[in-house]
């Protein structure tokens, strides 16, 4: 139980060091930028991380199809979100007046290729029937 708990606490306590450490370096406005760049990341990260969740864990029985349709799936995804997070980010500076924003969230959106690349492979694949 306590090590269930410290494994869904991690990525909230490397999350609140990383941002304390990273506004130590940056100044006030380049904390927003890098703060709201984050958010956007974070609202894309979602639909990936969750989008083919609930089909992979109701199933009783998974076959290696299943789990590669779901990495495809959520791969191709977070390519998608990449690419809009790289078209909308000059948009988005532009719209509030943020000259950074669109060069922070182009660098940041990387981040989900990794996130749809390892969203499924999470799940346990003794689940998965030969």
């Amino acid at each position: 139980m306590l090590s269930l708990s410290l494994e869904s606490m991690a990525p909230s306590v490397l999350s609140l060091i990383s941002l304390v450490v990273v506004a130590h370096y940056l100044s006030p406005h380049e904390f927003g930028v890098a703060t709201v760049a984050l958010a956007i990341v974070q609202l894309c990260t979602v639909p990936i991380e969750r989008a083919f969740h609930d089909s992979i864990v109701q199933r009783k029985e998974l076959d290696s199809a299943d789990v590669n349709t779901a990495f495809t799936m959520s791969l191709l995804l977070a390519i998608a979100l990449w690419a809009a997070c790289q078209l909308l980010g000059q948009a988005l500076e532009q719209l509030w007046n943020q000259p950074l924003l669109g060069r922070v969230l182009r660098w940041m959106s990387l981040s989900l290729l990794g996130t749809g690349m390892g969203s499924v492979l999470q799940y346990p694949f003794s689940a998965i029937s030969r």
